[in-house]
């Protein structure tokens, strides 16, 4: 395969994984994050993680069933979320 060829495959490819990526995080429709648990804090009812496709840290409100276990979480999580005000309330964690 000569060096067009291979980088038009490379493009090909690239193009067509990255709505994949793009997903990792969901549409603003979708209200997902994915991320690494950073802090969870069981008596302000709430749990930070480290958005993967922000690159930066979003604080969700819980219910203390959702918080349980979450802090001893090792991988990455995926965020279901709504808006509650101004907050963003976890309705699902997913690990």
């Amino acid at each position: 395969m000569d060096h067009r060829t291979l980088r038009g495959v490379a493009l090909a490819a690239a193009l067509a994984l990255m709505p994949v990526a793009a997903l990792a995080c969901g549409s603003p429709e979708q209200k997902t994050h994915v991320g690494q648990v950073t802090g969870v804090d069981k008596k302000a009812g709430s749990f930070t993680i480290f958005d993967v496709q922000t690159a930066s840290p979003i604080t969700f409100v819980s219910d203390k069933a959702l918080l349980e276990g979450l802090e001893n979480v090792g991988g990455m999580v995926q965020v279901k979320y709504e808006h509650d005000g101004d907050a963003l309330r976890a309705i699902d964690i997913r690990y």
